[in-house]
Order: structure tokens, then C-alpha cells, then sequence
């Protein structure tokens, strides 16, 4: 019997070491293989997946119920008016917040706290995808404080290409119309442009010149996004 206890207590002793080790080696301060890997998973599953779930209902929702008016040019993308932004609400909302405890808890740093770009491959999708809902939300200047960040910081990802073609999209709606021809520009001359996001790009710049009722100048985007 007191063998068995021995034996017993042992075996609990090094599960319980054994899961120390574990946890300690998912440090957010470790960028290991064992730590991206667990921070990888469960930013994946645990966060990010049910985020994008919320946006994307949202946004499927708001363009169903989206009525053309065949009598006015057509918009390229949907966006809501401010009375339908307000019906996004919570499913944005209960997205930025399921996104920002991924980056607060995911987020592999240097020990003095400084992110390391693409050491967790989901923290940048997170700020995309947190940005996105804001900008559903209308809330677009704190979306251009994130796509900037993303932006900015991913600068070798092309997670960077996303966040200025958001920027663009942002600073159309505000009427911030150098900046968002600034952004256009710098993405044209971008000869690591991955090619399936051109057409993307395409698409943002049409909306850019009908905005600006400038139809002449959306025809050859137009063109090349549908193409």
C-alpha cells in the first residue's frame, strides 16, 4: 500500500511538473517552436475562428437585405449607412472583443515586450479583422489606427497589403481623398503585390473614382476587376 502511494503520488508529481514546463514554455515571452505552436492553436481555435464567424454573418446579413437602385451607379462594395451600422453592433462588437484577448494572450513578445512580426501567425489577422469591424461599425478612424498598425508593423507579411487596402477603403469614407489616392499609389507601384489581391485592389480603386464621381477614371479598374 505505501508502495502504491509512492507510486501514486509520483505519478501526480511529474503530470504536475510536466504541465509547469508546458505552461512555462508557452510564455508569450518564448518564441519557440513549442510556444508558436500552442499560441498558433489556440489563437486559431480558441478566438480568431469565432471572430470571423461574427464578422462574416454580419456582413452576409447586410448585403442580403441590400437593395440595388438600378437608377443610380451601382457601388462596387456594400457598406452601412450609419441606422444599418447600428444593427452590426453587437456581432462587431463581440468580435473586437474575442480579438483583442487573442493578441492581449497570443501576442509572442521580445522581454522587453516588443512584438515579434509572424512569430504567431494569427495576431495580424486578428488587428485585420478587429479593423474590419470597426470600419462595419462605422468607427473608422479607430479602424485606421489599427490597419496603420498593421501596416506598419507586418511590413514582410502580406497581412500588409490587407491593412492598406482597408486604409484606402477608410479614407474613402471620411472623404479623405489625397490620402486615400496616396495609398492607391503606393499599392500600384508594389511590385511584391501578391497577384490574387490585385483584383481586390482593382475593385477598392473603382469605388475610389465613383465616390469621387469620377466614372471615366473607374473604367479601367472596373475592367480589370472583373476580368
Amino acid at each position: 500500500m505505501i508502495h502504491n502511494n509512492i507510486s501514486k503520488s509520483g505519478f501526480f508529481a511529474l503530470i504536475f511538473i510536466g504541465l509547469s514546463v508546458f505552461i512555462t514554455g508557452c510564455s508569450t515571452k518564448r518564441n519557440t517552436f513549442v510556444t508558436r505552436t500552442f499560441h498558433n492553436t489556440t489563437s486559431r481555435f480558441n478566438g480568431y475562428f469565432y471572430a470571423n464567424e461574427s464578422v462574416k454573418d454580419a456582413v452576409s446579413r447586410l448585403e442580403k437585405n441590400h437593395k440595388d437602385d438600378f437608377t443610380q451607379i451601382l457601388p462596387v462594395y456594400v457598406y452601412p449607412t450609419a441606422d444599418e451600422a447600428k444593427g452590426l453592433f453587437p456581432d462587431m462588437d463581440k468580435a473586437i472583443k474575442k480579438l483583442s484577448i487573442v493578441i492581449h494572450r497570443h501576442t509572442i513578445t521580445t522581454k522587453s515586450k516588443k512584438e515579434i512580426p509572424g512569430a504567431c501567425k494569427w495576431i495580424d489577422d486578428s488587428y485585420l479583422l478587429m479593423g474590419q469591424a470597426h470600419f462595419y461599425k462605422r468607427d473608422f478612424f479607430s479602424g485606421i489606427e489599427t490597419f496603420d498598425y498593421v501596416a506598419k508593423t507586418y511590413k514582410t507579411l502580406p497581412t500588409r497589403f490587407k491593412g492598406m487596402m482597408w486604409l484606402i477603403r477608410s479614407y474613402d469614407e471620411l472623404g479623405s481623398i489625397s490620402q486615400a489616392e496616396s495609398m492607391i499609389d503606393l499599392l500600384a507601384d508594389e511590385k511584391d503585390l501578391p497577384k490574387e489581391y490585385k483584383a481586390e485592389l482593382a475593385g477598392i480603386e473603382a469605388q475610389h473614382f465613383i465616390l469621387r464621381e469620377n466614372y471615366g477614371g473607374a473604367l479601367k479598374p472596373l475592367n480589370i476587376a472583373i476580368a
